[in-house]
């Protein structure tokens, strides 16, 4: 669970030959429209701390 302020985020890899149409459908079907957004090809790097292990 995250600390105080911080957020959860759940991801899944796909690594497979699905088309970019094939994609999207999956990101739709895995996600929760309401809570989640979904992103394909669009990696986000989070600044120091979070884009490091920090033993725990």
């Amino acid at each position: 669970m995250p600390k105080k302020g911080g957020i959860r985020v759940d991801s899944y890899l796909i690594d497979s030959r699905f088309s970019q149409k094939d994609l999207t459908r999956l990101a739709e079907a895995l996600t929760n429209p309401i809570l989640e957004k979904y992103s394909i090809n669009n990696l986000e790097v989070l600044p120091p701390p979070y884009s490091q292990r920090n033993g725990s």
